[in-house]
């Protein structure tokens, strides 16, 4: 991988977390009745349903592009699995019992129920499935919703070599497979989002080919005819129709707008060495995993003092709510790197003294 590669995933990873978190401000414009205002509903095009909701299958393509040269580091698939549970999961379920133990204070102190604590009414053994799901999210019921994303990559973790086998040995033809599969059958109960697989896959088929940014064009070729396949069969065959035909269309959007991520990230790396979003990158995915429960704490503050109408105002919030969030972060990054090693890697799955320590 080239320096300019290596800059270009790290710009990526900054962009998709980033926008990806406008689908989360609270309370999600999506659980109001009736028309947004227009002002509301022109964010929420934009920066949710377009840039937000891109940011899943670019970072899963990130995902399986990376696993490729991390895997063949250690061939060892025990190693693998160990180091991705300690990276994925153990901070998806320390930030999910943060979510829920920070619900139960707001609860306490104010009477006020967010929506975790109203799916956990009380904590007898009959409900005690549904807490391991908010918990770990093996249901597909993760406490903070962003956090289920991180089920999935351990999950496609895990498959890592068989997915290996298979596109080594089938090529294009057998990505068209799996994205054929993923578009149609699905693959639930294993992977609950098919498009992160998808995705994954085409990450996986660019790591076998050396090149993520830079492919050659027989290679972009037969990538192309690969995604681009299975979505106009599905789109456009007479046996697809329904909600076949809306995945395919959902999946096309989602293929190009994080496509054009990939691009936008590898044009900014080339802009400058030193990079403001380079420079980003080791606190972004405290970002991911902390910003559900930043902004619950905003959104809480916010309601204190403006309500929790959809007033002009609130419009503020919204497009504010993300770059607070970020800023946050970057102070509880900097505390975390004084805090125990074994916190460090509950809540972020990593060491975090590179950025605050000289």
């Amino acid at each position: 991988m080239t320096p300019s590669e290596s800059e270009a995933i790290k710009i990526c990873r900054v962009l998709c977390i980033f926008f990806m978190s406008y689908v989360h401000v609270n309370p999600g414009l999506d659980s109001f009745a009736g028309e947004l205002p227009a002002h509301l509903a022109l964010l929420e095009s934009v920066f949710s349903d377009v840039l937000g909701r891109a940011s899943v299958p670019a970072l899963s393509v990130l995902g399986g592009f990376l696993a490729v040269t991390a895997y063949a580091r250690r061939r060892n698939w025990a190693v693998y699995a160990r180091e991705r549970w300690q990276t994925l999961m153990i901070p998806l379920i320390s930030w999910n019992a943060v979510i829920i133990l920070l619900s139960v204070l707001i609860w306490l102190t104010s009477g006020a129920q967010t929506a975790v604590l109203r799916e956990l009414p009380s904590l007898q053994w009959v409900e005690l499935p549904l807490l391991l799901d908010r918990l770990t999210a093996y249901n597909y019921g993760s406490a903070t919703t962003a956090l289920n994303f991180l089920r999935d990559i351990f999950v496609c973790s895990l498959l890592l070599p068989a997915l290996l086998m298979l596109l080594r040995y089938t090529g294009a033809a057998g990505l068209a497979l799996l994205w054929l599969v993923g578009l149609t059958l699905g693959f639930a109960p294993v992977v609950m989002r098919p498009a992160i697989l998808m995705f994954f896959g085409a990450g996986i088929y660019l790591g076998l080919q050396g090149s993520l940014f830079r492919p050659s064009l027989g290679t972009l070729s037969k990538l192309s005819v690969a995604l681009l396949l299975p979505l106009a069969l599905v789109g456009l065959a007479p046996l697809f129709a329904g909600e076949y035909r809306d995945n395919a269309a959902d999946t096309l959007s989602r293929l190009l707008v994080s496509g054009a991520f990939l691009l936008a990230a590898y044009g900014l790396s080339r802009v400058s060495v030193d990079n403001l979003l380079v420079r980003l990158e080791p606190m972004i995915y405290l970002m991911f995993l902390a910003h559900a429960s930043i902004m619950l704490v905003f959104w809480g503050i916010w309601q204190k003092a403006m309500g929790s109408g959809l007033e002009w105002p609130y419009g503020l919030f919204y497009i504010s709510a993300p770059l607070a969030t970020l800023l946050a972060v970057a102070m509880l990054y900097r505390c975390l790197a004084y805090a125990p090693a074994i916190l460090q890697h509950a809540l972020t799955g990593k060491p975090c003294t590179d950025l605050a320590r000289p």
